[in-house]
């Protein structure tokens, strides 16, 4: 289980960006947080994942503190709203490196065999990676999360820059990921993403969690105005 307790954070001259944020994911659960631009999701997905530090509070997973006990950040998989890879490198050479920081051993041909199941050829493993159109690197960018094989993956608008059938193919591995007890948080503003991918549905609103709805309980009709009404009387930060 990851347990988010207390989370604030605040930036040097800004208002407070995040103000006691309290969750529970359990394992084998896929979760989405919606909310305005700068409602504070990136942020928390870059504490989650340790990139950042909270002001106060804790993040837990299985009753540890991620900050406490480094080892567990190896556990937390973090792929970003715009994928970073060393341009100048292969593909092939961008995942080696990707999984030895995670002490991760692959071979040619698992990797192989994950660059298939994402969607791209295998004969684009020796291709730098500044070739690449922006949902290429989002296919790579999955492909380093399935070798990496963490058991908490964070995901911030996953589906960035890819067509109808890349956006079929991840939701399938996804939800298989689930059957595999991983604890899988994303962002999205798309409903039909969001109805078809997650179970639950946090709203990030005032800096914490103001709601929390079973994706089965909507439509894509109520979603929409559930989004929508969510929006009200909010007035957003500039998320640094």
């Amino acid at each position: 289980m990851l347990v988010l307790n207390n989370l604030q954070k605040k930036f040097t001259n800004s208002k407070m960006v995040l103000n006691n944020v309290n969750a529970k994911f359990r394992s084998g659960s896929i979760n989405c947080i919606v909310g305005v631009n700068g409602a504070g999701k990136t942020t928390l997905l870059n504490i989650i994942s340790s990139i950042l530090m909270p002001t106060k509070g804790d993040v837990y997973l299985n009753s540890e503190s991620i900050f406490e006990n480094s080892t567990l950040k190896q556990e937390i998989f973090y792929t970003p709203v715009n994928p970073f890879f060393y341009e100048n490198l292969s593909a092939k050479d961008n995942l080696y490196l990707i999984c030895s920081l995670y002490n991760r051993k692959i071979d040619q041909i698992t990797i192989e065999k994950t660059i298939k199941d994402v969607g791209l050829n295998i004969e684009d493993l020796n291709i730098p990676v500044y070739n690449f159109s922006s949902g290429m690197k989002q296919k790579l960018n999955f492909a380093s999360m399935l070798l990496v094989d963490s058991n908490v993956l964070l995901l911030d608008e996953p589906f960035n820059a890819l067509d109808h059938v890349a956006q079929k193919n991840f939701t399938r591995i996804l939800k298989g990921l689930v059957s595999k007890e991983k604890i899988i948080i994303f962002t999205s503003h798309l409903p039909n993403t969001i109805l078809e991918l997650s179970e639950n549905i946090y709203l990030l609103k005032d800096g914490c969690f103001t709601d929390k709805r079973k994706a089965q309980s909507f439509n894509q009709t109520t979603l929409e105005t559930w989004l929508l009404e969510s929006q009200k009387e909010v007035i957003p930060y500039e998320e640094k």
